[in-house]
């Protein structure tokens, strides 16, 4: 018996490492999301698959737990896992940058499912192992002590994932890349394991672990190794520069003395690039009699400033850039904003126009296209009429769009025409130039085709937008051909239905002829028919299924809108999760205060809470983007969203396994498995389908009849049981 006991983990410790479990883990979701985002492009879209993916593997983790049989070496196994989830993610960070060019061509953008698929194949069974894990912990936590045993220990989960979310968000994000913070998580998951291990992992294994882990920390501290990791992700290009910031992953690399400046791998400018800088500048300032005040919004270490600064008459140039360490990076490496005239500032676009009490006569926008819900936020009506208030009577807007040559596919319809019609909606005129892209400008002055001949009257010297370049003939054919083939029936592109970025990601997947109709068909369905089987069921299960579908389709909601708002999720997806998970936890121990017995009458009351706070949020959303000019206040109101939506959701949580059985060994495995997996459809079908059909707003009064519905089912059904 004795020797048993020495091969067991102490009652004491089982809280420890189930908080180092949800601190690990949440850590590394955090980080393994990030690296995803940065090899894979950035598009939001991205986080619902990979929350889905996550939530889904887990929660298969979780219910394959209860069929674990116990025996003398289940303690060590389960401290082999721990090791597992806070080791493995330095490896997972290195073949998401190793394989990322080596599966998919170097340039081109994965499609929908070999991302979905990529997703699966590398987070399949690290997920399925922490949930696993954590169910068995929780199991054998009970066993030894039957105070709220599954309560406590879905409570310490959340505490742990809330503090490691705090801390990466808020102190280790500043210091430490990706990899570094992966070695620091690996760190204190093996201090912890071994802390608590005594006899039951052999020191020639705690000496094998603590080399490899030392191995590890030397070369992602000391030899640079997410520099030596991400050059995978550049072939044939020389990485200068690549660092984490809080808005994404920036890395300048230089090929054939050309430097190209990233964000989330996704390209941003490069430098020398002489025929963009020309039709980005000169085919607006030209058409301005007398242009004096520009705003340059990204792009002007690409030498964009130098064609600005042709026109005698300008005065002030103000450059901004939205991430700090672009400007810090471009100083050292170029020599464009060698001006007196020339005024950067390092400040979201949006924010900027609100506050500024400048007036400029033309405005540049040298962004990407509208492909992630951070650049839709620049061509929406909501930031084209505040541009406008800060424009002069006859001040010019300009930015471009992907070409698309002298045929328009349905996707490249619905992108086009939903940024022709929220111009439309703004100013009197708006002309398309076929060129190297598509130049939109916009003005409520008259403007012309003949570029070529303003080029020459004013005397400004080009190499590429002049009269000897440009057909003029031929480039009003091709504008005509295109504005006959948008539709003035296109939804405009706003805040919060971005019609333009879901126009995007349909041109975007029509590159792979994927269409999306028969998979769509096929999901719905299946969707519905869960839903219809759920009123077969015991309703404990539907509705802990709908309370985590609600859960995590919410926590998508939300980082969308922050996205939408601020502009920039990638460093606060940390403390997003942490204030999610806080209140998980919270909700799962304040149940036995608040709700000593449980019954079926009390779980419906808890569903009809979460239809009102459903119906809340949308006016709160919308107060969100009237707080953007006061971050603080903005954060806490995002905090309080996701603390109301959460705590409701750990109430339901600890109610759920009080009537499934407190004394049954299996109901956390099963409740969390299902809990999960509501999670995982949630997140899944929340992003590819709720939000593009009904909008961001709408979409939570989905969210508010679905648990409606099943209120009223638990409700009907509860003298049954049944």
């Amino acid at each position: 018996m004795n020797k048993m006991r020495d091969k067991s983990i102490t009652r004491n410790a089982f809280l420890m490492l189930i908080f180092v479990l949800g601190m690990s883990s949440i850590m590394s979701q955090v980080l393994i999301l990030r690296e995803f985002l940065f090899a894979f492009g950035g598009n939001e879209l991205i986080i619902g698959i990979f929350l889905s993916v996550w939530m889904l593997a887990t929660g298969a983790g979780a219910f394959t737990g209860r069929f674990a049989v116990a025996d003398q070496t289940e303690h060590s196994g389960i401290l082999y896992g721990v090791l597992t989830i806070g080791c493995a993610p330095v490896l997972l960070l290195f073949v998401i940058d190793f394989l990322r060019n080596i599966v998919f061509l170097p340039g081109t953008q994965p499609g929908i499912f070999q991302i979905l698929i990529s997703t699966l194949v590398i987070l399949a069974a690290y997920c399925f192992v922490s949930g696993l894990v954590f169910s068995r912990l929780a199991i054998l936590m009970k066993k030894t002590r039957n105070d709220n045993a599954f309560d406590k220990a879905y409570a310490a989960e959340s505490t742990g994932s809330m503090t490691g979310g705090m801390l990466f968000t808020y102190f280790l994000a500043y210091l430490l890349d990706n990899f570094e913070m992966s070695c620091v998580v690996a760190a204190i998951t093996v201090i912890t394991v071994f802390a608590y291990s005594r006899k039951i992992i052999h020191s020639a294994m705690k000496v094998l672990l603590l080399t490899v882990l030392i191995s590890f920390l030397v070369f992602f501290f000391f030899l640079n190794g997410s520099q030596f990791a991400r050059h995978y992700l550049f072939p044939a290009q020389e990485i200068i520069e690549t660092r984490d910031t809080k808005y994404g992953n920036l890395t300048v690399t230089s090929m054939a003395d050309q430097l190209n400046f990233y964000q989330n791998n996704m390209l941003l400018f490069t430098t020398d690039n002489q025929m963009a800088n020309e039709e980005i500048v000169h085919y607006a300032m030209v058409q301005h009699d007398h242009p004096e005040e520009v705003l340059l919004i990204s792009g002007g270490i690409a030498g964009i400033t130098r064609d600005i600064l042709k026109y005698e008459s300008i005065k002030r140039i103000d450059y901004l850039e939205i991430d700090p360490d672009i400007f810090q990076i471009g100083k050292e490496l170029t020599d464009a904003l060698e001006s007196d005239l020339i005024f950067t500032y390092s400040q979201d676009a949006r924010r900027f126009i609100r506050k500024t009490a400048n007036q400029f006569d033309i405005v540049i926008m040298n962004l990407p296209e509208p492909s992630t819900l951070e650049l839709n936020r620049y061509y929406t009506l909501e930031f084209m009429t505040d541009l406008k208030r800060k424009l002069s009577p006859d001040g010019i807007i300009t930015f471009s769009l992907p070409s698309v040559a002298n045929y328009l596919n349905d996707p490249a319809v619905r992108l086009n025409s939903s940024i022709y019609n929220t111009l439309k909606e703004v100013f009197r005129e708006v002309k398309i130039y076929p060129a190297g892209r598509n130049i939109y400008v916009a003005s409520d002055d008259s403007l012309s085709y003949q570029i070529g001949q303003l080029i020459e009257n004013k005397n400004i010297e080009t190499d590429y937008v002049n009269y000897y370049y440009i057909d003029e003939r031929s480039m009003v054919q091709r504008a005509e051909h295109i504005l006959d083939e948008l539709s003035d029936d296109e939804m405009m592109n706003s805040d919060f239905r971005p019609a333009a970025l879901y126009g995007y990601i349909q041109f975007w997947l029509s590159h792979f002829q994927f269409t999306g109709k028969g998979y769509s068909i096929v999901i719905i369905v299946l969707f519905l028919i869960i839903i219809c089987a759920f009123f077969f069921i015991r309703p404990v299960y539907p509705g802990m299924f709908t309370a985590g579908f609600t859960a995590s389709s919410f926590q998508v909601l939300f980082l969308i809108s922050f996205q939408i708002v601020a502009g920039h999720i990638y460093q606060s997806l940390g403390a997003f999760v942490a204030v999610f998970m806080a209140g998980l936890g919270f909700g799962a121990l304040i149940r036995s205060k608040i709700i000593p017995q449980s019954t079926m009458e009390k779980y419906s009351l808890l569903q009809f809470i979460m239809v009102i706070i459903s119906c809340l949020i949308p006016a709160l959303i919308l107060l969100s983007s009237r707080l953007s000019g006061f971050p603080v206040f903005m954060h806490l109101l995002f905090f309080f969203m996701i603390l109301g939506v959460s705590i409701c959701t750990g109430l339901i949580f600890s109610v759920s396994l009080q009537l499934t059985g407190p004394d049954d060994k299996t109901s956390i495995a099963l409740i969390y498995g299902t809990d999960m997996a509501g999670a995982a459809l949630g997140a899944f079908i929340t992003t590819l389908y709720i939000i593009p059909l009904a909008g961001i707003l709408n979409a939570a009064f989905f969210y508010a009849f679905l648990n409606l519905v099943f209120a009223f089912n638990s409700f009907f059904r509860k003298k049954s049981g049944t």
